[in-house]
């Protein structure tokens, strides 16, 4: 079966912060002013242990990526704006809040027509909000974030098919225009 990758604990070849320290310092051996950043294990949400047992590398160049996504919160019509928000602290918006280290949400996207899924029109309402008005950086301005996926066809890969629409793309097919006006 499969194994998993743990932040400090475990086989020592599983080790993520072994690892990304390893990576981290041979970069900035070669670029010093470089910004090391590091995602979450499993599919960028866990971020458990980051705070109480950091990667081995100077603070001021380290941001953590975090992924946000519909399928990460399987009960989210019934958990409510408030469970929402407070699942969303316990994975990343801590680290943020407690000045650990910053927080990019490197992966964050929905279905080109979600506004006609009940369900994914209300996880985009609080993921939005608690990006840019009550999460950990309401005051300014919210947290930084990159959308997923712009190309309007996908790219081979796990799951993928080179060439079949994405429908999470941004923008058509050609890249003339957007896909869908509900994600403008």
């Amino acid at each position: 079966g499969c194994v998993q990758a743990s932040w400090a604990t475990g086989p020592e070849h599983l080790r993520y912060r072994d690892a990304v320290s390893r990576a981290g310092k041979a970069i900035l051996e070669e670029s010093p002013d470089a910004l090391i950043s590091i995602c979450g294990l499993s599919y960028g949400t866990n971020f458990e242990d980051f705070a109480a047992i950091p990667p081995d590398l100077p603070r001021g160049h380290v941001v953590y990526e975090a992924h946000e996504y519909p399928w990460f919160h399987p009960d989210w019509p019934e958990d409510g704006d408030t469970l929402h928000r407070c699942k969303l602290d316990a994975k990343w918006g801590r680290l943020v809040r407690d000045g650990v280290a910053p927080v990019l949400v490197s992966e964050f996207g929905m279905a080109r027509r979600f506004q006609d899924n009940e369900r994914m029109s209300r996880w985009f309402a609080r993921a939005a909000a608690y990006l840019q008005h009550v999460g950990p950086l309401a005051e300014r301005g919210g947290v930084d974030w990159a959308y997923w996926q712009i190309a309007g066809v996908q790219e081979g890969g796990t799951s993928r098919t080179e060439g079949a629409e994405e429908t999470f793309g941004i923008v058509n097919d050609c890249w003339t225009a957007p896909a869908h006006d509900a994600h403008f």
